[in-house]
């Protein structure tokens, strides 16, 4: 198994380091500009020197933007952060996005899409540039789960410094991401990797998980029972963060392992709603209807978990409410289903372009 059972030597990662951009790799470079945000913060999760930093199969980083960008042969794994913009009231609240792509690539129109629903609120979004492909060996997915879990304790480690409070910290994902988002939420009392440092002394519990279309909960498109490669038994009322789901009925590789985990986390008497809409595949965010209007429900969520202020509700729905016009007026709103998407995380001949 790639660097999983690495043994680490102890390398020093200041706490109180600043956080830093200036060494962005060319294609961070090429995120930040397909994001329009300007350069995002990087945040390394790994120490210099670390085997984490190098790619899973050997092979370089890069990225291919068509209409869209999407980055793979992970080097070097990162939190993107940006900070809401000047001149919106900056809260103290921050998502880790996970984006999708079949633990094969990184797709970034997602994450685009709902830092402009999160800016408008106020909330600081870090994109998590975690190792894709994933190794043939890995059937667990425990090295993008290390990565996030690393993640969710270096923006900690950062939190002062970025005007953030560290019990607000979640985390989001979409596709294969949201599996993860889900992982790290199952997994963040059990490590999958040896600490190396302080930053390791603190949680890598999620305040919340906001998953979008997540994949692979289950093994195969019909089934309720969850996936064997998830650790079910680690749901537990109390220690699991509150859990926001949302996916489209015709999303049919995917919509049977989101309802069978509904279900489960109900009977664990975990926080969690499943929100279903009637049309529109696999993937997306603000650009398909009615899809787009899981942010009512998804900002009230987080106004009962006390992420958001109540007030700004009226602010999401205004932010909402012309982007929901122009999507229904669109003739090309709904989009036509797309291929199925592997069922097995062991299987190697993928057939899926996962659009998240």
């Amino acid at each position: 198994v790639f660097f999983l059972f690495t043994t680490l030597l102890f390398m020093t990662y200041p706490m109180d380091a600043a956080p830093q951009s200036h060494d962005a790799t060319d294609v961070e470079r090429q995120v930040f500009d397909y994001m329009g945000f300007g350069d995002a913060t990087v945040l390394r999760l790994w120490p210099e020197g670390s085997d984490r930093n190098k790619s899973s199969n050997g092979q370089a980083e890069s990225g291919k933007l068509t209409d869209k960008l999407r980055i793979t042969n992970t080097e070097k794994p990162a939190l993107l952060v940006y900070p809401p913009p000047a001149g919106v009231a900056k809260l103290d609240a921050a998502v880790i996005h996970c984006p999708g792509g079949g633990y094969r690539y990184m797709a970034m129109a997602n994450p685009k899409q709902f830092i402009e629903w999160m800016h408008e609120l106020g909330v600081t979004v870090a994109v998590l540039k975690y190792h894709t492909p994933r190794s043939k060996d890995d059937q667990k997915s425990l090295v993008p789960l290390a990565d996030a879990q690393r993640a969710l304790r270096v923006l900690r480690s950062h939190a002062k410094d970025i005007g953030l409070s560290p019990d607000k910290i979640g985390i989001a994902g979409a596709s294969a991401g949201g599996h993860l988002a889900f992982n790290a939420c199952l997994n963040h009392e059990s490590p999958v990797y040896e600490a190396i440092d302080k930053i390791d002394e603190l949680s890598c519990r999620p305040a919340f998980g906001m998953l979008f279309y997540p994949a692979y909960l289950a093994k195969g498109k019909d089934a309720i029972v969850g996936h064997p490669g998830l650790e079910w038994d680690r749901l537990e009322a109390g220690q699991t963060p509150p859990i926001y789901m949302t996916i489209n009925s015709d999303d049919r590789s995917f919509v049977s392992g989101n309802l069978g985990a509904m279900a489960v986390l109900g009977r664990k008497d975990v926080p969690a709603e499943l929100h279903v809409w009637t049309k529109g595949g696999h993937g997306g965010c603000f650009d398909k209807y009615p899809l787009a209007e899981f942010a009512r429900p998804a900002s009230r969520f987080l106004v009962r978990h006390e992420i958001l202020p109540e007030k700004l509700l009226t602010v999401s729905d205004g932010w909402l409410d012309p982007v929901v016009q122009k999507l229904r007026k669109s003739p090309n709103r709904q989009v036509a289903k797309q291929p199925d998407p592997p069922m097995d995380l062991g299987e190697e001949t993928l057939s899926e372009i996962d659009r998240a």
